[in-house]
């Protein structure tokens, strides 16, 4: 496993210099036996233009001949690796530890796991830079990783591409939390991960994120990744648990979460919005009393201080 070639993965478009910071890091790992796959959605040639600057046989430049979209670009970085293990590295990211894919693949052989993903640093516009908090650590089994709602970042995740296509990813376009997607679908088909409290890649905010520029009908139809992944059997309760999640996540970033935004969302996955609202409400009043208790304890330590 140690030898094994690992398919570092960088869909592109319109971002040449971001991009070319994803390959370079991608290039630096210190496990030599990589193949970097390139696949360019952009409008102009700048990327090929420097990509041809690089002498290094791991480099594999594809430039496509129109835009193909996201997803759909996502699917043929895939279709095109070789390697027993991919890393999707979006081009607006880098990799920060050098040793990120040695680390993986020591875990994966250790642990005998389908993937294994890490922690990571967000950096905001304005330089400030936080850890992304993870909720739990260690070997973990699918069934154990769908209850928790585990959703990795797909910055830092390494995963068996075997498996990966086995489960048939990035196959609706019209769904941008595809990676998401696919861990899930994973998991649900009994994969097993191993998670480590390192960070090993950096998540760059922009202004120009995908996650955080959608429309309201594009986040709803967005939230089917959740019936793709879960619509076998019995999944009602978990694609109840992954939709409260979702819309979590959604009312951080956009603040739109009424009782139509859920109902819509809650269609879109074959489920009851009189149980999500309830525990939504749950939710949120246990958010609250943490920062009030937060905010409680941050006062006597003040207080102590002084």
């Amino acid at each position: 496993m140690l030898t094994d070639l690992v398919s570092i993965l960088i869909p592109t478009c319109d971002r040449s210099e971001l991009a070319m910071k994803a390959i370079k890091s991608s290039l630096s790992q210190s496990y030599l036996n990589i193949e970097v796959i390139v696949c360019d959605n952009s409008k102009d040639i700048a990327l090929k233009n420097e990509v041809e600057k690089i002498d290094d046989p791991r480099l594999k430049y594809c430039k496509n001949e129109k835009n193909i979209g996201a997803i759909k670009n996502w699917r043929k970085c895939l279709d095109l690796a070789v390697g027993k293990y991919c890393v999707i590295m979006p081009d607006d990211d880098y990799f920060s530890d050098v040793f990120y894919i040695e680390k993986c693949l020591f875990h994966m052989s250790r642990e005998k796991v389908n993937l294994v993903f890490s922690n990571c640093l967000f950096v905001y516009p304005g330089g400030e830079i936080k850890f992304h908090n993870l909720s739990v650590c260690g070997r973990i089994d699918g069934a154990t990783a769908l209850q928790k709602s585990i959703y990795p970042s797909h910055i830092s995740v390494m995963f068996e591409r075997d498996f990966a296509m086995s489960c048939n990813p990035f196959s609706d376009p019209g769904v941008l939390w595809s990676d998401i997607e696919l861990w899930l679908k994973m998991f649900a088909s009994g994969a097993d991960v191993f998670i480590f409290d390192f960070p090993s890649a950096v998540y760059t905010f922009h202004g120009h994120n995908i996650v955080s520029t959608m429309s309201t009908k594009s986040l709803i139809y967005n939230s089917s990744f959740i019936r793709n992944a879960l619509d076998g059997g019995d999944s009602e309760f978990l694609r109840e648990i992954h939709v409260l999640k979702y819309l979590e996540m959604v009312d951080d970033i956009y603040s739109i979460v009424d009782n139509d935004f859920i109902k819509k969302v809650c269609d879109e996955n074959n489920l009851r919005i009189e149980f999500v609202i309830k525990n939504l409400k749950i939710k949120k009043r246990r958010k609250i009393v943490r920062c009030i208790l937060s905010n409680i304890k941050n006062l006597v330590l003040s207080s102590v201080n002084v």
